[in-house]
């Protein structure tokens, strides 16, 4: 039910994107500090609204993958975005096609309400990680806000609810992350974490 409501709203979804939205994406990344020539993973990837920061970010010499359980997102993504160092694939963020440790950084943008299991779905990330990389969870509206409207929303989506910071700090350790930063804002929430050592 929730795919076929994501699949559903594909072809609306860049017009629901709201102004700013990018500006803030593109400050969110700027202050992760990504380097060129790292291999970066956008879960929940949608129609790339991401992509193109992130490819700036990492440069020719790095790498751009995006995921997306709903297949008309995935394909909207590639129409928009094409080159030797991206690519987008259908998959699920509790069982992702990736080897281990494959990634430098990974992103979840919008996303992390909508996975069903989050605690089998962080374990999942970090096994995709590689050690000390980098995972950023964020929104560009704040925690409450992304809540308010997925319960206005409804169906589908009504449930879907980000959880509280100690909560998700709570998932993160569990999950083998280590904490580095939490931005609880009025109109933006990031959480950036690294991939523990051992």
């Amino acid at each position: 039910m929730r795919k076929e409501f994501f699949n559903n709203l594909a072809a609306k979804w860049d017009n629901l994107v709201v102004p700013d939205a990018r500006q803030k994406l593109s400050a969110i990344v700027t202050d992760t500090g990504l380097k060129e020539g790292i291999r970066v993973l956008d879960v929940g990837c949608g129609t790339g609204v991401m992509t193109p920061i992130l490819l700036n970010a990492v440069g020719e010499t790095g790498a751009v993958t995006g995921i997306d359980f709903a297949g008309e997102m995935v394909a909207l993504a590639e129409a928009k975005n094409s080159g030797p160092n991206v690519r987008f694939l259908e998959a699920d963020v509790d069982k992702m096609p990736f080897d281990t440790a494959q990634f430098d950084a990974v992103f979840c943008n919008n996303a992390f309400p909508h996975f069903p299991d989050k605690a089998v779905a962080l374990i999942e990330l970090r096994r995709v990680l590689k050690a000390g990389g980098t995972l950023v969870i964020c929104h560009t509206n704040s925690r409450e806000g992304v809540n308010s409207m997925h319960r206005q929303i409804g169906g589908a989506v009504g449930e879907d609810m980000l959880p509280s910071v100690p909560e998700i700090l709570g998932m993160l350790n569990r999950a083998g992350f280590e904490v580095t930063e939490v931005i609880d804002g009025p109109d933006v929430f990031v959480v950036r974490a690294s991939r523990a050592v051992s």
